[in-house]
C-alpha cells in the first residue's frame, strides 16, 4: 500500500525523496570531514598515553612566553626524573641541502631522538626500530625520498651528503619509513639522529631553561592521566631550577597528543593546525541541509493531509485502529527515507572526488562501523522526524468529520505549515548572507593594499644559513644584472609570506618590549616595494649602515616617536651594541590580515639587535630567500632566464622557487575552501527549499481551482489571480527576512571578528538575500499560479 501511494504521487515522492538524497549525501560528506579532522593522531597505538609538552615563562615585568616547542633538557629531566613518563621523545625540522654536488636540493629534515619509533606507530618498512637512529650518522627516508637520491638502486647501507653544518657530511640509510599518514601531526620526509643538533647548537643552550627548539613528546605509563603527570612534573621543576623557577615563573604541562590538530588554546608547535570553527560550521551546514529536506516532508504532508483524512476516515470506518495507521505512515516514511539514504550514498560517492579537492583532504568513503552507525542514526532520526506529523496527526482524525470533509487542520492557513515554511527560508537567507560575507572578506584580503608589491616577484629559497649564502648572492646579481627580464633583486631570512622572528628585551625604564625582525640585502626594501614614510633606506654604499635600522610606523608609534621624530634614534634598551634608525616605512602586512601590523625592525646584520635582546623567537627557518622581481609579460621566458642564471652560479643546487602572490594568497587557503563549501550547501539548502515550495504550490492550486475558476467568470485578471496566489508565500519570504536578519547579523559578526581588517558590515547584503530568495520563491510558485490562472474556467467549473 505504501509503494502503490507513493507511486500515485510522483512529483511529491520525487520531491521528498531527492531532497532527503542530497541532504543525506551533504551529510555523510560533511562527516567525513568532521571525522578527519579529528581522527588526527589516533592510529598510534598508544594514543591515550600519548602527550606533548608545553611550557611557559612568566617573568612578571609583562614577559609571559607560551609555547609548545620546549627546552632541549626537558625531554632527558621528564624520563630521568618522572617516575609517571614511561618514554620521551624530540622532534625537530630544519632545511639544509642535500646531495652530491651536482644534484643538491634544499629538504625539510627532521631530528629525532632514538625510541622515535617505539613511542609512536610510523612503520618501519627497512631496518629495525631499536637500531636504525642508534648512530649518529644514519639516515632513514622515505620511500619517495629514497627514489628521488637513489633511483631504483637499494638504498640501504648507502651514503647520502646531507649539510647539517656549514659542509656537507655523509650519512648512511639505515632504514625506510612508511610516509606518515595525512591524519598526523608530525610530517616527515627524511629522519636524523637528534645527536647532530650538537652541530648546530652551543652545549649552553642544549642545557638551558630559556632556549627552546624541538618538540617534545612523552609516553605515560598505563594508568596514568596526565593530571597527577602535571602534578609530577611541577615538583620536578622546583627540585632541578630551585629559586629560578619561581624567578622566570617557569611551568610545564602536558596536551594530549589526540587534540593537538583542533586545539587553539595551545600555540600551533611545528606542523599547522586546523581551526575546528571549520568543522563546526560545515557540520552545521549539512545538518541545517538535512533539516530543509525534512522539512518539504512535513510541509508536503500537511498539503496532503485533506486527501489523507479521507483515507483515514475510511480505514477507520473498516475496522483499523490508530496504532495501525501510525504503523501505515512511519512504513511510508520508512520506505521514502531508506530510498534516500541508498540515493544519498552514491551521491555522496560520485562527489567524493569533488569534496575531496574543495576540502584540501583525503578523504574516502568506507562502510566501516563509523559510517554504518551515522547512516543508521540518520535512517532512524529521519523516520521518526520527518513521518511524525502524519503518524500522529493523521491517525488521530474523526473517522465520521474525516469522511464529512470537515477537517480544518491543514488549509492554506495552516499556521504549522507556514511556520515550518518560515523556517525553511529563515535558515536559507542565514547561508546566503554567510556565504556573501565569506566572498566579500576573500575578495578584500585579495585585493586590499598590503603596502608591499607582491605580483612578479619569485622568491628563490637557498636553502643555506647567511653566511654560504652570501656568495651565492653576489654571483646571481651580478649574472642577472644583464638580463632585461629582471627588473631588481634583494635578499632576506624571511620572506613577505612566512613568519618574521620576533625579539624582546627590558628598556632602561624596566619595560618589556617586543618587535619582530629581519635581515637582508640593502636593496629588498626597494625590490618588494615598500615605501619611504621618512629617511631613506639601506644603501650598499655606505658601510655604517651594517649598524642601521630600518622601522615601520607602528615601531615609531609604539615609542611614541612620529616617524620624523624616529630618524636618528636607538632602541633604548643598554645592552645594543651603537646604532641608529635611519628611515620609516609605511606599515605593510607581512602577516596574514587576521592580524594587526606588529612593530618591526629591518636590519643588514642581525647582530645589531640580537646581542642586546633578552628573547628570539625564530619560528621558521632564516635561511637565505631570494626575491627576484621580474617584467611583466612573457612571465615563462623571465623565469626560464632567471633559472639560467642560477644554474650557473650555483651548479647542481636545485632551483627553488615559487611566486610571491601565490604564497600570499595561500594564507587564506582555508577561508577559501570554506567559501566555497558554505557556497555549495547555500545553493543546496536553495534548491531543496524551492523543490518543497513547487510541490506546496502544486497541491494548493490544486485545491483552489475551482476557486480560480470563479474568479475568471466573475472577471478577474491573469495578473490578479497571480498576485492572488503568490502574495500569501511572499509574505512568509519577508517573516523569514525579519527572523534571519539578526540572526545573520550575530553570525558574521562572530566570524569577521577574528580578522584585524576586515569588510564592514552593510546592510545591502542582507537586502540582496532577501530579494533574492523572494525572487526565487516567487518564480517557483508563479509557474502554478500563471499555469491555474490562464486555465479554461470551464473546465473547472463542469463538475459542478
Amino acid at each position: 500500500v505504501a509503494v502503490r501511494n507513493l507511486l500515485k504521487h510522483p512529483s511529491h515522492t520525487f520531491i521528498n525523496a531527492f531532497g532527503l538524497a542530497i541532504g543525506v549525501a551533504c551529510c555523510i560528506l560533511m562527516m567525513l570531514f568532521v571525522k578527519h579532522e579529528r581522527s588526527f593522531d589516533r592510529f598510534h597505538d598508544n594514543s591515550d598515553r600519548l602527550y606533548r609538552a608545553w611550557g611557559r615563562e612568566d617573568w612578571g615585568d609583562g614577559r609571559d612566553f607560551f609555547y609548545t616547542v620546549t627546552q632541549y633538557i626537558l625531554a632527558s629531566t621528564l624520563e630521568d626524573n618522572i617516575p609517571e613518563v614511561e618514554a620521551s621523545t624530540r622532534v625537530m625540522p630544519f632545511q639544509n641541502l642535500v646531495g652530491p654536488d651536482d644534484a643538491r636540493y634544499t629538504e625539510q629534515i627532521h631530528l629525532v631522538d632514538g625510541d622515535f619509533f617505539d613511542v609512536f606507530s610510523f612503520r618501519l618498512l627497512r631496518g629495525d626500530p631499536a637500531t636504525v637512529l642508534a648512530e649518529p650518522s644514519s639516515v632513514v627516508l622515505t620511500p619517495e625520498m629514497a627514489r628521488k637520491y637513489f633511483g631504483d638502486e637499494d638504498p640501504v647501507g648507502k651514503e647520502l651528503p646531507i649539510q647539517v653544518t656549514d659542509s656537507p657530511a655523509a650519512f648512511t640509510v639505515t632504514g625506510i619509513a612508511e610516509p606518515p599518514p595525512a591524519a598526523s601531526s608530525i610530517q616527515y620526509d627524511m629522519l636524523l639522529p637528534f645527536e647532530n643538533i650538537r652541530t648546530r647548537a652551543s652545549e649552553q643552550a642544549l642545557l638551558s631553561w630559556t632556549i627552546i627548539g624541538p618538540e617534545t613528546y612523552v609516553l605515560l605509563r598505563d594508568g596514568i592521566d596526565n593530571a597527577s603527570a602535571d602534578a609530577a612534573i611541577a615538583a620536578t621543576l622546583k627540585q632541578v631550577l630551585g629559586p629560578r623557577a619561581d624567578e622566570i615563573g617557569i611551568s610545564v604541562g602536558l596536551q594530549p597528543m589526540t587534540s593537538i590538530h583542533l586545539d587553539q588554546a595551545y600555540p600551533a608547535g611545528i606542523e599547522p593546525t586546523s581551526d575546528p570553527a571549520y568543522s563546526m560550521i560545515l557540520a552545521i551546514i549539512a545538518g541545517l541541509v538535512l533539516l530543509i529536506a525534512a522539512i518539504n516532508f512535513v510541509t508536503l504532508s500537511i498539503g496532503q493531509s485533506a486527501r489523507r483524512a479521507l483515507e483515514v476516515g475510511v480505514r477507520k470506518a473498516m475496522g483499523a485502529g490508530r496504532s495501525e495507521l501510525m504503523k501505515q505512515f512511519w512504513g511510508e516514511a520508512l520506505l521514502i527515507v531508506t530510498l534516500s539514504l541508498g540515493i544519498g550514498l552514491v551521491l555522496a560517492w560520485l562527489l567524493l572526488p569533488f569534496f575531496a579537492g574543495l576540502s584540501g583532504r583525503p578523504l574516502s568513503l568506507t562502510l566501516e562501523p563509523a559510517t554504518l552507525t551515522f547512516i543508521a542514526v540518520l535512517l532512524v532520526v529521519l523516520t521518526l522526524g520527518a513521518g511524525s506529523y502524519p503518524a500522529v496527526v493523521l491517525s488521530r482524525f474523526r473517522p465520521i468529520e474525516a469522511l464529512r470533509n470537515k477537517l480544518q487542520v491543514s488549509g492554506d492557513r495552516s499556521l504549522l505549515r507556514r511556520g515550518l515554511v518560515v523556517v525553511q527560508f529563515t535558515l536559507s537567507i542565514v547561508m546566503i548572507v554567510g556565504t556573501l560575507f565569506v566572498s566579500r572578506q576573500l575578495d578584500y584580503m585579495r585585493s586590499t593594499d598590503l603596502g608591499f608589491e607582491k605580483e612578479q616577484v619569485l622568491v628563490v629559497r637557498t636553502g643555506l644559513p647567511p653566511n654560504d649564502a652570501a656568495p651565492i648572492i653576489q654571483r646571481f646579481r651580478d649574472a642577472v644584472a644583464s638580463i632585461s627580464e629582471v627588473e631588481s633583486v634583494g635578499a632576506a631570512a624571511y620572506a613577505l609570506d612566512e613568519g618574521w622572528a620576533s625579539a624582546g628585551y627590558t628598556d632602561r625604564n624596566g619595560a618589556y618590549r617586543t618587535f619582530r625582525a629581519n635581515w637582508g640585502t640593502h636593496d629588498f626594501l626597494e625590490t618588494m616595494g615598500i615605501a619611504l614614510v621618512a629617511g631613506r633606506s639601506f644603501s650598499g654604499d655606505l658601510a655604517s649602515d651594517s649598524t642601521s635600522l630600518v622601522v615601520n610606523e607602528a615601531f615609531a608609534t609604539e615609542y611614541g616617536w612620529t616617524a620624523e621624530e624616529a630618524l636618528g634614534k636607538r632602541l633604548p634598551g643598554a645592552e645594543f651594541p651603537p646604532h641608529e634608525i635611519i628611515g620609516v616605512v609605511r606599515d605593510f602586512n607581512y602577516e596574514s590580515l587576521q592580524n594587526e601590523v606588529a612593530p618591526l625592525a629591518m636590519m643588514v646584520t642581525p647582530q645589531v639587535v640580537f646581542r642586546g635582546v633578552e628573547d628570539v623567537n625564530t619560528s621558521t627557518t632564516s635561511n637565505r630567500k631570494l626575491a627576484v622581481r621580474i617584467a611583466g609579460g612573457d612571465v615563462a621566458a623571465s623565469l626560464g632566464a632567471v633559472e639560467q642564471a642560477w644554474s650557473r652560479v650555483a651548479p647542481g643546487m636545485e632551483f627553488d622557487y615559487y611566486f610571491l602572490d601565490d604564497a600570499v594568497d595561500a594564507r587564506y587557503r582555508d577561508e577559501e575552501r570554506l567559501g566555497r563549501m558554505v557556497t555549495a550547501g547555500t545553493i543546496l539548502s536553495i534548491i531543496i527549499a524551492c523543490l518543497g515550495l513547487f510541490g506546496l504550490a502544486t497541491i494548493t492550486t490544486a485545491r483552489r481551482t475551482k476557486e480560480i475558476g470563479v474568479r475568471k467568470v466573475l472577471g478577474a485578471s491573469v495578473g490578479g489571480i497571480v498576485l492572488l496566489m503568490t502574495r500569501d508565500f511572499a509574505k512568509l519570504v519577508v517573516t523569514a527576512f525579519v527572523i534571519a536578519s539578526p540572526l545573520a547579523y550575530l553570525a558574521v559578526r562572530m566570524w569577521l571578528g577574528d580578522y584585524a581588517y576586515r569588510v564592514p558590515i552593510s546592510g545591502l547584503v542582507f537586502l540582496l538575500a532577501g530579494l533574492l530568495v523572494l525572487g526565487v520563491a516567487l518564480a517557483t510558485v508563479s509557474y502554478h499560479a500563471i499555469r491555474a490562472a490562464r486555465a479554461n474556467p470551464v473546465k473547472s467549473l463542469r463538475y459542478e
